[in-house]
């Protein structure tokens, strides 16, 4: 009884004193205190505000970016050349939109008199042909003409085998609803053209590899047709706002061929990605919200030296210091120079990138030195910065770099030597079989030291790279392909390999093709059309790229081939979705497009256009 009255008292104690002193946390302490709450986390130490005050004269504290996400496509189509893998059931509805499609073609196709018009519903109906789903994404701020990788993936609850060799027809991608279904998925306008050869992931009849045959990409098979332009909006929108940022825009970018920026109305100004940035339209947009809305000599001075204190400052943002200098141009580089040799790795980097993207030639030996540097943390950035640099010495600094056991490095050397065309790399380009006006397969041999390597690009282009020029395959050996599509036969050490195709496309190859046992030798005799050369021997046996890949791994993993083959790590199943798709097109309305969520951030974000801001016409001069 005393134990209850005394704890009543000191109830009634904590609700006084919470009430006396006006302070409500004085009963949450006593809960703590008497075990009955745990207390609260602490709160973790912010050592720099969200919105650092040196970017407060940035766009990005007075509008927002729009339009500044993937635009995904979607569409189908028709892969021809799989023998019997392929199928002939197609939901109605695609089958029908196919036919359309193909006859449209065919009749805008010459022909001589005697040529028979091709039969498109035979096509379509064809073991040898399967319907397929198409998905691309296009860049937010992409020119018209841009190139896309196409994702291919045969119909769900269709009976195609594989699309493994194939080859895409001429086909649309369309822009359509994220919640579109039934026959709304074949409408929407027409973003991009696509076709070429498939490229399926080659580790499909290997027990560990995650690879399906029904599913593959067109290497930088698609086209866009339109430009994807991108907006700034004015968190207050006014007519002599907009002009202010359009002209802030035009003075740092340009306005050949037309302006980057056009104020369409009061609440947002229109951006079109300038020729310089056309392969980099996310580089270009990275800059928009970190220019300066000012550019005025004493304003732009001063700015210079807050820059420049901010930047050595502990926890500095020196990925956004580097864009807003880069955004500020040439006038911010003799401030960079200061930096280029700082203490601090980090701010060096960042202070390099900035002036080597803006042409200072003294930039270009210091990036130099962090690519070649083995204990730089920032080596490999170094090394794409350098690659990618307008300087065309630039590239030629990275021919030592082919030698180095880092794999991004090396392949960031390859990257910008082939722009340049060095002869150190030798480049041979190989037609698809099907069709002779595609591209089949690309090899470069690089002549360089180190270990040997075989790299696959999986994006933008079908290419193989062989480091290493003078790479052998050990012999004797025998290799045979686990869907007998080629044999490899060499019964001497040393000596020439015979390679033997059952058949390309419904023509049996009964003549061998001889090469000597070298690794390049073997994978041009792989790749190349079946004909004969000015000899008359046959030269290739015109296996599709991800068969090539498929006969090189395996040699490679049984050590007929002392080499590792790597291919390019690349999220391509971005532009599937989920393997399984629900729907299937039928007689349905098509859906309308949701907007995006608001959001009410200060930086520059996506959100929907108020009705001022849809005005399409430009402000007038006051």
């Amino acid at each position: 009884m005393n134990q209850l009255s005394t704890l009543g008292r000191t109830l009634m104690l904590a609700v006084l004193c919470s009430l006396l002193c006006g302070c409500g946390d004085a009963w949450e302490d006593f809960e703590i205190k008497m075990g009955w709450r745990k207390p609260p986390p602490e709160p973790e130490p912010t050592s720099r505000p969200a919105f650092d005050p040196v970017f407060d004269d940035t766009l990005a504290a007075q509008a927002r970016l729009a339009d500044n996400a993937p635009l995904r496509l979607r569409g189908y189509g028709l892969v021809v050349g799989l023998g019997e893998s392929g199928s002939s059931d197609a939901p109605s509805a695609v089958r029908a939109y196919l036919i359309e499609q193909l006859n449209r073609q065919f009749d805008s196709m010459p022909r001589t008199r005697d040529q028979e018009r091709p039969s498109a519903s035979r096509l379509v109906d064809s073991m040898d042909t399967a319907a397929v789903e198409l998905n691309a994404v296009i860049a937010p701020g992409a020119p018209r003409g841009s190139v896309l990788d196409v994702a291919v993936q045969a119909i769900p609850g269709t009976q195609t085998r594989s699309i493994d060799g194939g080859l895409l027809l001429p086909c649309e991608l369309r822009l359509v609803s994220a919640n579109a279904s039934g026959s709304a998925l074949l409408e929407g306008r027409v973003m991009a053209r696509a076709g070429g050869p498939v490229f399926v992931n080659p580790f499909s009849d290997r027990a560990d590899g995650p690879g399906d045959p029904r599913r593959g990409w067109v290497l930088g098979g698609g086209i866009s047709t339109e430009e994807r332009t991108a907006r700034i909006l004015l968190n207050e929108p006014s007519y002599s706002s907009a002009r202010r940022v359009e002209q802030r825009v035009n003075e740092r970018f340009g306005q050949k061929p037309r302006p980057t920026g056009e104020a369409m109305s009061s609440g947002f100004v229109m951006l079109h990605t300038p020729p310089a940035y056309a392969e980099q339209p996310e580089r270009f947009l990275a800059l928009i919200p970190n220019l300066f809305a000012e550019s005025g000599g004493g304003f732009t001075d001063r700015k210079l030296m807050e820059l420049s204190t901010t930047a050595v400052e502990p926890n500095a943002n020196l990925e956004r210091l580097s864009l807003v200098w880069e955004g500020i141009g040439r006038l911010a580089v003799p401030h960079l120079q200061r930096l280029y040799a700082h203490e601090d790795p980090a701010v060096g980097f960042y202070a390099a990138r900035a002036g080597l993207r803006l042409r200072d030639a003294t930039a270009m030996g210091v990036m130099t030195q962090m690519a070649t540097t083995t204990a730089n943390p920032h080596r490999a950035a170094a090394a794409r910065e350098l690659g990618a640099s307008e300087f065309p010495q630039a590239p030629l600094k990275m021919i030592g770099l082919l030698d180095s056991d880092d794999l991004e490095i090396r392949t960031a050397a390859h990257r910008a030597l082939i722009r340049t065309r060095h002869p150190i790399i030798r480049t041979a380009i190989f037609q698809s079989t099907i069709d002779p006006q595609q591209v089949g397969v690309v090899l470069d041999v690089v002549d360089c030291g180190g270990k040997p390597l075989i790299y696959v690009y999986r994006s933008r282009e079908p290419r193989v790279v062989l480091f290493g020029a003078r790479l052998a395959v050990e012999t004797p050996l025998f290799y045979a392909h686990p869907r007998e599509l080629v044999t490899l036969n060499a019964t001497e050490p040393a000596g020439d390999i015979t390679v033997l195709a059952r058949e390309r496309y419904g023509k049996p190859i009964t003549e061998p093709v001889i090469v000597p046992p070298r690794v390049a030798d073997l994978i041009a005799a792989l790749a190349d059309q079946p004909k004969r050369d000015e000899a008359g021997r046959m030269r290739g046996v015109g296996l599709a790229m991800s068969q090539v890949v498929q006969v090189l791994d395996a040699l490679c993993r049984e050590g007929s081939i002392d080499a590792r083959l790597v291919m390019e790590e690349v999220d391509l199943d971005r532009f599937m979705g989920p393997r399984e798709t629900p729907e299937r097109p039928a007689a349905e309305e098509p859906a309308d497009e949701p907007a995006p969520p608001e959001k009410d951030d200060k930086k520059l974000e996506s959100r929907p256009m108020s009705e001022d801001e849809t005005q399409t016409e430009r402000p007038r001069e006051k």
